[in-house]
């Protein structure tokens, strides 16, 4: 069933047992996918979709193995993992376990064979700006990465942790749902925290090295992150700002502050909540101040501030209005 979730947003679930169905509806959101069984048992599949002109996340779950060939999206280049599953999954005669992630080129065909009981993200994403955003992050594009290879080592737990947030987000059909991360209210950020996952998920190239270097790099990022008005969001944007690969940041940070660049931005964005909450205005909340700083998923916030603090964010605004 097919559904708005914000401005040029769309969702869809799907549970069926027509097989014929169920490859008809991948077609027309632009999977070319055939399907041939492989184990008994009456075929059961479900789908559920948030997709942008941008980026579009599918997460599939299958009852049977099968086995099929088809197209991937035009447009895109198109991500691969396996969630869970009884074995491994395998894209043009390559083996792949919940260590490694597939990347296609755009209307590149494939063959796939999937174990029984498999959950699977299919993503695509706009093959231009990932190209970019590569470029920045890890000093290729994505065309230059897949040459070597187009099964990539890699940690997917961020990608399968966001897309669920995702999924569940789209799921009421509305964009919000309670607890939700409300990133499907803003198409941009949307679009930038699904690319920025998946560069993050994938092998890296080897940092560059030097004290001096790194510490010119930290020295920078922390300019950007705390002194301006719009501080990168994520770890792929501040990449970006400065012009390095993902690694080389990291390997700065690593040796210059002992933590990696995420838990630093994480770390300043919610410094900043605090003392908005701290000295607030007659209307202020927390959502609307944790939303406005980037962060996505309320709960994961509230434990985040608390762990960081020792109270509740709640507790901070209560406190500054006493």
């Amino acid at each position: 069933m097919p559904g708005p979730v914000g401005s040029a947003l769309r969702s869809f679930t799907l549970a069926t047992s027509d097989v014929d169905a169920f490859v008809t509806h991948l077609r027309g959101v632009g999977w070319d996918a055939g399907y041939n069984q492989l184990s008994s048992g009456r075929f059961s599949a479900a789908l559920d979709s948030v997709s942008s002109p941008g980026v579009q996340v599918i997460l599939h779950r299958h009852q049977q193995s099968f086995a099929g060939a088809g197209f991937m999206p035009r447009g895109a280049y198109a991500f691969g993992l396996l969630v869970s599953g009884d074995g491994a999954m395998s894209i043009n005669h390559h083996s792949m376990g919940a260590d490694s992630i597939t990347v296609r080129y755009p209307y590149e065909a494939i063959d796939y064979k999937f174990p029984p009981a498999a959950n699977f993200l299919t993503i695509s994403a706009s093959a231009n700006r990932l190209d970019e955003l590569a470029d920045a992050a890890l000093g290729q594009r994505m065309s230059q990465i897949l040459r070597r290879g187009q099964v990539l080592t890699s940690s997917n737990a961020d990608v399968v942790a966001l897309s669920r947030s995702i999924l569940e987000e789209g799921a009421g059909g509305s964009g919000q749902s309670v607890g939700s991360p409300h990133i499907l209210g803003d198409l941009g950020r949307f679009d930038r925290a699904m690319m920025d996952a998946l560069l993050r998920a994938i092998r890296l190239p080897d940092p560059i090295r030097g004290w001096s270097a790194r510490r010119r790099i930290v020295r920078k990022a922390e300019e950007l992150v705390c002194s301006s008005d719009e501080p990168p969001a994520t770890v792929t944007e501040l990449c970006v700002a400065l012009g390095v690969p993902l690694r080389t940041l990291e390997d700065a940070f690593k040796h210059c502050l002992g933590l990696p660049p995420k838990s630093y931005i994480t770390a300043m964005r919610l410094n900043r909540v605090r003392r908005l909450l701290a000295q607030p205005c007659s209307d202020t909340t927390v959502t609307e101040v944790a939303t406005a700083l980037g962060f996505f998923h309320l709960s994961r916030f509230a434990e985040q501030y608390s762990r960081l603090f020792g109270e509740k964010p709640s507790e901070t605004l209560a406190r500054a209005r006493r």
